[in-house]
């Protein structure tokens, strides 16, 4: 199958403020509460009808496990997604985590979004696994529980806890992970990172990294999102915006985690400057990274000029630093 990929001035406490030590979580406890993708368990993602794509999805079915499952985190109830290529090979595999961008009520991952992201990186030779984070809508109507997200705040529990799950998973090298993530989910890697020296490397896409400077670019994100999921968010505003920025504290990343930054140089949502700022405070750091920025590329970065160089960028970094990196 060819490799299609469609594909955040406050001191240490108060980032460690927002997180508590994730439930223990582990692929054994994780095991009744499985779906198979396959089954289309959710009314806000129904399955395909389409003769052509019924026959694309009997294909991805017969290679790939595909798998839907709850974790607890906090107390909350949070579903994760676990996907491998099937084979004979009982080698264990490197991991990828991917974190999605959007918040509860939007970004959550359809089937369609585990083809074209998940999928090519299975299809390489890992195993990817993300988290929908907690309080995440799959009906047709938002959770009771939706304001649970705090877009970077106690959520980041939901990425951590797929560590334990990971390093009980039959399939995975839990020596070898790696995350991606686009928008918010990059600013969850930023921040995921500043509590685990496990990542060996990150690729963040249209990642937010100074949201103090973001929002006179674009109000409509403090109105709709910020102010509306962050708690007490008027009453603490700068600090809970610089806990999400990581230009503010780039100190706290691991030393060793690469980074590659990709950015649209015409994206509207998210400013370029985000990913070439952050850049050169890694470069200050000695973080090892690479920034590229894509002529005519928006936030997604899918027009099909850049297409195939963003695609090899991401399978090439992850070969190198997680698949055969020794760090």
């Amino acid at each position: 199958m060819k490799r299609i990929f469609i594909l955040t001035a406050l001191s240490m406490l108060t980032a460690c403020s927002h997180i508590s030590t994730p439930s223990h979580n582990t692929f054994s406890s994780i095991e009744e509460t499985k779906v198979s993708c396959y089954e289309f368990p959710f009314p806000k993602d129904p399955a395909p009808t389409d003769p052509n794509k019924l026959t694309k999805l009997t294909k991805i079915q017969a290679k790939f496990e595909c798998q839907w499952f709850t974790y607890n985190v906090d107390g909350h109830t949070v579903r994760g997604v676990y996907l491998y290529s099937k084979t004979a090979d009982t080698t264990k595999r490197p991991v990828i985590i991917v974190n999605r961008g959007g918040n509860a009520l939007s970004g959550v991952v359809p089937f369609k979004f585990i083809v074209s992201q998940f999928l090519p990186l299975a299809n390489a030779g890992y195993v990817v696994i993300a988290s929908q984070y907690r309080g995440a809508r799959e009906g047709n109507k938002p959770p009771e529980d939706y304001l649970a997200d705090e877009f970077g705040g106690k959520d980041v529990n939901d990425v951590l806890a797929l560590l334990p799950i990971i390093d009980s998973m039959p399939q995975a090298d839990s020596n070898r992970i790696g995350m991606l993530g686009g928008s918010r989910g990059a600013m969850m890697g930023y921040l995921a990172a500043t509590h685990t020296n496990r990542i060996r490397a990150l690729v963040t896409i249209g990642g937010p990294t100074d949201l103090l400077k973001e929002i006179p670019y674009r109000p409509v994100m403090e109105d709709n999102v910020l102010s509306r999921w962050i708690p007490n968010y008027y009453q603490n505003r700068e600090a809970e915006l610089i806990h999400r920025s990581a230009q503010k504290w780039p100190e706290k990343l691991p030393k060793h985690m690469a980074v590659l930054l990709m950015h649209g140089e015409q994206d509207d949502k998210v400013q370029p400057e985000n990913s070439i700022n952050m850049a050169e405070k890694l470069k200050q750091e000695g973080i090892p990274h690479k920034l590229m920025l894509f002529p005519n590329a928006g936030h997604s970065i899918k027009n099909k000029e850049n297409k195939k160089e963003f695609h090899q960028a991401i399978f090439e970094w992850f070969d190198q630093h997680v698949k055969n990196g020794s760090n």
